[in-house]
């Protein structure tokens, strides 16, 4: 896993500070020297002996710190929104801190198990236990929120533009190297450049941003629950289910998944393909690039990635260069 930014200066003490101030108790103890992540999370119990998770900031970048107060804004915003409606599948925010540094929030544990991980995508053995239509519920649920619309919700969401779009796509392209050429890569930078009025048009519905399974918890009732809204902003309808798409290996259920999407979730079906298609372009590249920082290598080439993925990270691999060949080509994915 590679290495965010630097950590802020005592980070060790302040998070066992906060944790003893709590009254929480973790699963495991937090070792600065060997975590690599943007924050500190674990399971923790509380002074009843209840289940909580306990999160904290654990690098300085500027990025890290709206984003975190964002999300800490946005379980808060969710917990208000689930007591009117009660069908909102997030964990419960329960306390936490945006004002001050370093930021801190604890929220709800909920039980169940990631339906895959963040290198090796969506597990096999967890199609039978995902409950689609606990999922389609969930999103419908966040697409309808209104509270993110009102003024004064201490809310500042980001909008993904054309401008976004393109930095994201020339950072990841030559990625794409090993197995396409330079033409079908330039190709792909047209199709892109020739949508950017709808991709600007269409950015307005807000995105979970990060939907590998690993964010994606099955609980033992097999209905699914959205965890770790860090990435949330404003971006095209499509952008979630195509993130998540490009996660599944097994052609049948990614393609049940994605036609019972459309049927729930979409009113105008040729104008969500083609935001699906533009979303596929810019995804594949980054996802590949993902495994590609796997690797630790510089410069991999093709028989890198199937020497040192796993089975089922090349499989993944595979996903993602079928799907990229198809939004190329323009072949419906439906």
């Amino acid at each position: 896993m590679p290495k965010y930014g630097p950590h802020l200066k005592g980070i060790e003490k302040k998070v066992h500070n906060k944790i003893t101030e709590l009254g929480l108790v973790p699963k495991y103890i937090f070792d600065a020297k060997k975590h690599q992540e943007r924050f500190y999370t674990a399971p923790c119990k509380n002074k009843k002996g209840e289940k909580v998770i306990f999160k904290m900031r654990t690098e300085d970048y500027k990025e890290t710190k709206e984003f975190f107060r964002r999300e800490i804004r946005i379980n808060q915003l969710f917990t208000k929104s689930s007591k009117k409606t009660g069908n909102l599948s997030v964990p419960k925010f329960i306390k936490g801190d945006a004002e001050h540094v370093p930021e801190w929030m604890v929220y709800e544990f909920i039980e169940g198990y990631e339906s895959g991980d963040f290198y090796n995508g969506f597990e096999i053995r967890n199609i039978k236990k995902f409950s689609i239509d606990s999922f389609i519920d969930a999103m419908k649920s966040v697409h309808k929120m209104p509270i993110f619309r009102e003024n004064g919700a201490g809310l500042k969401l980001t909008k993904e533009t054309y401008k976004d779009f393109k930095k994201a796509y020339q950072k990841n392209k030559e990625r794409l190297l090993p197995f396409f050429s330079e033409k079908e890569i330039g190709k792909a930078g047209e199709v892109l450049e020739s949508y950017k009025g709808v991709i600007d048009k269409e950015s307005d519905t807000l995105t979970h941003g990060d939907f590998h399974p690993g964010n994606l918890i099955i609980t033992p009732q097999k209905e699914v629950a959205i965890i770790d809204w860090y990435f949330v902003h404003l971006n095209n309808a499509a952008f979630d289910i195509a993130f998540l798409y490009l996660e599944i290996t097994d052609k049948k259920f990614r393609d049940k998944l994605l036609h019972k999407f459309v049927e729930e979730l979409v009113e105008n079906k040729e104008e969500f393909m083609t935001l699906f298609r533009l979303d596929i372009l810019r995804l594949a590249p980054q996802k590949i690039n993902v495994l590609y920082d796997a690797l630790y290598t510089k410069d991999a080439k093709r028989e890198d990635y199937y020497s040192k993925l796993t089975p089922k990270g090349i499989a993944k691999l595979e996903t993602n260069i079928a799907a990229f060949e198809k939004a190329l080509y323009g072949v419906n994915f439906l």
